[in-house]
């Protein structure tokens, strides 16, 4: 497991196409004979294309792979693997122990980068260089063949209930929101602290496969533990709105608004909700009530001019209106 921590944006940054990192993965026996390998420089200085690596891949509009960073001439993103601030990943690995070995094995995982892919390396430099390579971090652990006894918990180790914790999340990245559900049924039975955001992380994920019952159910417990979390108020407000209970979803999330008034997501969910009551009210006060969901998507603009979602509920509006002046500018 890969967890993104104490940086401020996505790793690998901007710019994937042409950065290069992957997780290195060796299992090893006792003598240090390499049983298995994953994610290697080969020796023409091409990354092993097997490795779990974080990637934007690029396509051509003819569908080949643009490796050279001519982004002005992308048709479409194939691929792109990051892990977000804060967010974790999943590598999985399967590799098969001779029955003739005895003894232990060690499996040793290092996250490893290179600023540049060789390929772009020698496109832009005319040659042949060998970057530097930084290992950012690495984990080791060495098994028995065969039954191994429960070992003592290392205190410097990180806490169970945070190792199920970005588990859960790493398998809701990758949409794999059963799964995701239980780890964090692991975080709710381990840590009292933290069990307000684990129902949370557990509702996110049931919401996910249409468990919107069983997820209120999670968020009013959350609730019941920190009735200050803001989180799990704005994912009531969500539930409410879904289920058509509007009034009570507004005042969730303008409670969260007075908590969070720069939360581009919390002013996007009261503008839908303005736009939903126009469409349920005579037509005489139909645009007052246009003109709150309108307020709404200005403010986010205040805070991002550049907000899509902004701007199309805005044109929405404005035809709504027959405002073709502001329509054209929307």
């Amino acid at each position: 497991m890969i967890t993104n921590k104490n940086i401020g944006h996505s790793f690998p940054p901007e710019l994937r196409d042409f950065y290069e990192a992957y997780v290195e993965f060796t299992v090893a026996d006792e003598k240090g004979k390499t049983l298995y390998k994953s994610g290697f420089i080969k020796p023409n200085g091409h990354l092993d294309e097997k490795s779990h690596s974080y990637k934007t891949w690029l396509v051509f509009s003819n569908g080949k792979l643009n490796d050279l960073h001519h982004i002005w001439e992308t048709r479409v993103v194939a691929h792109n693997l990051q892990i977000q601030s804060g967010r974790s990943d999943v590598a999985r690995y399967k590799f098969t122990i001779p029955n003739s070995l005895n003894g232990q094995i060690k499996l040793t995982a290092k996250l490893k980068y290179r600023r540049f892919t060789r390929v772009f390396s020698d496109y832009s430099l005319k040659k042949s260089v060998d970057l530097p390579i930084v290992t950012m971090a690495t984990s080791e652990r060495v098994l028995n063949i065969g039954e191994n006894q429960p070992q003592p918990v290392d205190p410097k180790a990180m806490p169970d209930w945070r190792r199920w914790n970005n588990y859960g999340i790493a398998l809701f990245d990758q949409r794999q929101f059963s799964q995701s559900a239980n780890a964090f049924d692991e975080v709710i039975s381990v840590n009292n602290e933290y069990k307000a955001f684990a129902h949370t992380n557990k509702a996110l994920a049931l919401i996910e496969v249409n468990g919107w019952q069983e997820a209120e159910k999670l968020i009013n417990k959350s609730l019941e533990l920190d009735e200050k979390n803001m989180r799990a108020l704005f994912q009531r407000g969500r539930i409410h709105r879904v289920r058509s209970r509007l009034a009570q979803a507004e005042a969730d999330f303008k409670k969260v608004l007075e908590s969070f008034p720069r939360d581009r997501l919390t002013l996007q969910q009261l503008g839908e909700l303005a736009k939903i009551k126009s469409d349920t009210i005579p037509a005489a006060e139909r645009k007052n009530q246009l003109k709150v969901a309108q307020d709404y998507y200005e403010q986010i603009l205040k805070i991002d001019p550049e907000d899509i979602g902004a701007h199309y509920n805005l044109m929405i509006i404005y035809q709504k209106w027959e405002c073709v002046r502001k329509l054209k500018r929307s």
